[in-house]
């Protein structure tokens, strides 16, 4: 099974994903693409801040 490397934000290796998980990112513009062979995708950072504090009170 191919597996497609995926770097960080600022440029620091992630652990691989598969295709599939590689074009939904690179579809939903969560991701772009900097080298074709081997085929590496780049995560691109979001400014969505997710309040875990928020989080916790909701399930209580």
């Amino acid at each position: 099974m191919h597996q497609i490397l995926v770097l960080g934000h600022s440029g620091e290796l992630l652990h691989p994903c598969n295709p599939a998980r590689a074009r939904q990112l690179l579809r939903n513009n969560r991701a772009k693409m900097v080298v074709h062979r081997p085929f590496t995708i780049q995560l691109i950072p979001t400014s969505i801040f997710i309040d875990p504090v928020a989080i916790h009170e909701r399930r209580l």
